[in-house]
């Protein structure tokens, strides 16, 4: 399948969309979305604007729990395509990670939500 605009949008807004519905309609209480950070109905990215307005339609279903996750970046094998800003997003929140990690398994004394050790 080649990446156009219309392929995108059937999947990764009307297939998602479908499975939410689906998943009401089964009687699931929760639902867990995964989009992006910059996700927006009114916004200018193609991506962003589709991902924002999954969002809005799948609030509207109605779950008793409507959970939606925005990480700013994912990492993927992409046979076809390589991505530079991509690598660069992955290579420093690796990085970034690995030094939170170890600044707290060090002895920081306070974990993020500000409890003590």
């Amino acid at each position: 399948m080649t990446e156009t605009k219309e392929n995108w949008q059937r999947v990764d807004y009307t297939y998602a969309l479908n499975a939410a519905k689906a998943a009401k309609e089964a009687g699931v209480k929760h639902c867990a979305l995964l989009t992006g950070i910059m996700s927006a109905p009114d916004a200018s990215n193609f991506y962003a604007r589709s991902k924002g307005l999954l969002e809005e339609e799948v609030k509207k279903l109605g779950f008793e729990v409507t959970t939606i996750y925005r990480p700013s970046t994912l990492e993927a094998q992409r046979d076809a395509q390589w991505r530079f800003s991509e690598c660069c997003l992955i290579i420093m929140s690796r990085w970034c990670l690995c030094c939170c990690i170890s600044w707290y398994v060090m002895g920081c004394g306070v974990c993020w939500s500000g409890a003590e050790r």
